[in-house]
C-alpha cells in the first residue's frame, strides 16, 4: 500500500541554478562492459530468462544517453544492491512499454572510473522523466550531520524537487523495510522511525545546494508530503517488481 501523503510541492525556482551545476563539457559515451552485466543478472536472477539483448544495449553502449527516463537514488551503504535489482527489474519492461524513451541511469553501471561523478548524476538526473527514491531508516542517518558535511543523497533530492516544481519529472519515494535477525530468524519490519525533528533545522551545507535559504528538515518535509509507496521485503523480487510497475505508471507518453 501507498503512504497518505498528498502531493505539496516546494515554490518554482529558476533552472539557472540547476544549470550552473553541470558545466558545458562534451557527453562521453561510457562502454558498460556486458559480460559485467549478465554475471550481475544471472547472480540475482538464477532461475529467470535470458537478459535480453535490446536491454544490453540500452544499458551498455548507450548508457551515457542525452536523455534518461528513469532515475534511481540510493544509498551506497544500504541500499547499493537493492538499487541493482531493481534496475535489472525495471530495464527490459522499460524498454518494451516505452521503446522510444532513454535508458535507466543507475550509478553503478552508467559511471565509469575517473569521471566526475557529481556533474554526471546531476546531468542525468535534470534529464530523465522519472526519479526513484530508495528510502530507508539506515539510509536516512547520514542527513543528520548535513549541517556540518555535505550529502550527495540529499543533494538529489533536492534537485528532484525541484525539477518537480518546474513540473519536469515525477518522483517516486520508495519507502524501504528494515531487516532484523531473531533467534536466527530474518524478518521484516515496516520503514517507520522516520521523525523530522532527529534532522538538523538548519541549511545544508553542500556547496551545490538549492535550498541555501531553506533547511535539511524543510527538505525532507517537503519529500516526505510526496506519495511514495512501500517496500517491505527488498529481498522478494515480487515486490521489487510491483514498485517498477508503480515507477512505470509514472512514465510520461513517447
Amino acid at each position: 500500500p501507498g503512504t497518505s501523503f498528498q502531493v505539496q510541492t516546494p515554490p518554482a525556482r529558476n533552472m539557472v541554478a540547476l544549470q550552473r551545476l553541470i558545466p558545458l563539457v562534451e557527453v562521453r559515451r561510457v562502454l558498460v562492459a556486458e559480460e559485467r552485466l549478465r554475471e550481475t543478472y544471472n547472480l540475482l536472477y538464477p532461475n529467470g530468462p535470458p537478459l535480453p539483448e535490446k536491454f544490453l544495449i540500452r544499458n551498455g553502449h548507450e548508457c551515457k544517453a542525452l536523455k534518461y527516463a528513469v532515475f534511481i537514488n540510493y544509498r551506497v551503504d544500504t541500499e547499493s544492491h537493492l538499487a541493482q535489482k531493481f534496475m535489472l527489474s525495471l530495464g527490459p519492461r522499460l524498454a518494451r512499454a516505452h521503446p522510444s524513451a532513454g535508458p535507466v541511469f543507475l550509478d553503478q553501471t552508467c559511471l565509469e572510473s575517473g569521471e566526475p561523478w557529481e556533474q554526471s548524476f546531476l546531468f542525468a538526473l535534470m534529464t530523465c522523466d522519472v526519479v526513484v527514491l530508495l528510502i530507508s531508516d539506515a539510509g536516512l542517518k547520514g542527513m543528520k550531520r548535513a549541517h556540518q558535511k555535505g550529502d550527495s543523497v540529499l543533494l538529489e533530492y533536492e534537485c528532484a524537487l525541484e525539477l518537480k516544481a518546474q513540473g519536469r519529472v515525477q518522483i517516486l519515494p520508495v519507502l524501504v523495510g528494515n531487516k532484523t535477525v531473531v533467534d536466527g530468524q530474518v524478518a521484516y519490519s515496516p520503514f517507520s522511525s522516520f521523525k523530522l525533528e532527529d534532522f538538523p533545522d538548519a541549511s545544508h551545507c553542500h556547496p551545490h545546494s538549492l535550498h541555501k535559504n531553506g533547511t535539511v528538515r524543510k527538505t525532507l518535509e517537503q519529500l516526505f508530503q510526496l506519495q511514495g509507496v512501500r517496500l517491505l521485503n527488498p529481498e522478494d523480487l515480487n515486490q521489487i517488481d510491483g514498485v517498477v510497475a508503480e515507477a512505470l505508471k509514472k512514465m510520461p507518453p513517447h
